[in-house]
């Protein structure tokens, strides 16, 4: 088993650096790079009343999303039919807390419960199969073979690294990334991602310029967004305004991969911004704003990879206020009401 140490002292051989201009941005078509599989409107009824969005699934094409300010998680079909509510809060032995990560599959469902540190794996007729607890204070979480890898945001412990494995028994395999003595308590990439599982099992601490590989382990990219490049060693986050004009520095958002390309959302000032890296050629063949011409006049702002498809979700008030004049022009969405549950949107990178 390989131990990865801090970023700090990672040797850099056979690191590539993926090197971002931010003074050379260019605009391209979002359809030269994607598809549009589909608009999804969920079902709205009176007992499925969704809030906050922030973890999505698929499993046997059903849509499972986390609803973080409801503490549950809905089941979807494909068309966008509601299915069930997955809700069991409390304090008995197959109940949770608060609810911020979830994964789903064959064998059931597996709940990340923050507040009693540990995951409950569900069968899919929600029946308690077992109740993994963790020794540390766990953010995210991911299958990885037979094992897993659990992030901790914050930890505060003498041993305090972001990333640990452990087997399904809880047991800690080994941990990775010595945390930095850099507060993450104010300032939060909500929905940025730190795994990134697909050809290549990738994973990064959020605000880190490095990109990890667990299959390879080491470190595999360095992010370089030249004077713009976030100086994480020194940086006190807590002093700025990340999304702020002020703010001197780039932020990364979130990482996909398909093939042999990287794709790199992050914000320069207020604007998201992506970069496509080519692991082949070692060169970033695209670097600014993708024009929507697949939905005209809509924003481009993918949340979650899952397989080749990229899925972004927006609350149906934020679509009519913010796109007026799709509501009209785009059938399925013609009779969606400010207050009805979200619109998925997923794209296939090509």
């Amino acid at each position: 088993m390989f131990a990865l140490c801090g970023c700090r002292d990672v040797s850099s051989d056979g690191v590539e650096s993926v090197s971002i201009d931010c003074s050379s941005k260019q605009s391209c078509k979002l359809s030269d790079y994607f598809n549009l599989v589909g608009v999804c409107p969920l079902e709205t009824l009176s007992d499925n009343l969704m809030g906050y969005i922030t973890k999505f699934e698929i499993y046997n094409s059903d849509y499972y999303l986390l609803d973080f300010a409801n503490n549950c998680v809905f089941q979807y079909g494909a068309n966008g039919t509601f299915k069930r509510k997955i809700c069991k809060i409390g304090r008995g032995p197959d109940e949770y807390l608060r609810i911020i990560d979830f994964k789903v599959n064959e064998d059931g469902i597996y709940l990340l419960d923050y507040s009693q540190h540990s995951i409950l794996h569900y069968g899919h007729d929600i029946k308690l199969q077992e109740k993994i607890c963790l020794d540390m204070a766990p953010s995210e979480f991911q299958f990885a073979g037979e094992s897993l890898m659990v992030y901790s945001e914050r930890n505060y412990s003498k041993d305090d690294y972001y990333f640990y494995r452990v087997l399904m028994d809880g047991t800690i395999i080994e941990p990775y990334i010595k945390r930095k003595l850099l507060s993450q308590e104010k300032y939060n990439i909500q929905g940025s991602n730190v795994f990134c599982f697909g050809e290549d099992s990738l994973f990064m601490p959020r605000y880190s310029n490095y990109i990890y590989s667990l299959g390879r382990g080491k470190v595999v990219y360095k992010l370089d967004f030249k004077d713009k490049t976030f100086p994480e060693e020194q940086l006190h986050i807590e002093d700025y305004d990340i999304y702020g004009d002020e703010f001197p520095y780039i932020v990364r958002e979130n990482i996909y991969q398909n093939g042999n390309h990287l794709l790199v959302s992050y914000f320069d000032g207020r604007i998201r911004h992506f970069a496509l890296y080519d692991t082949d050629k070692k060169d970033v063949v695209f670097n600014g704003l993708f024009k929507n011409d697949l939905i005209p006049g809509f924003r481009f702002f993918p949340q979650w990879q899952k397989g080749k498809y990229l899925i972004d979700c927006i609350d149906s008030y934020s679509f009519i206020e913010g796109f007026p004049e799709l509501k009209d022009t785009m059938t399925q969405l013609k009779n969606i009401k400010d207050t009805d549950n979200p619109i998925l949107v997923i794209y296939e990178m090509k």
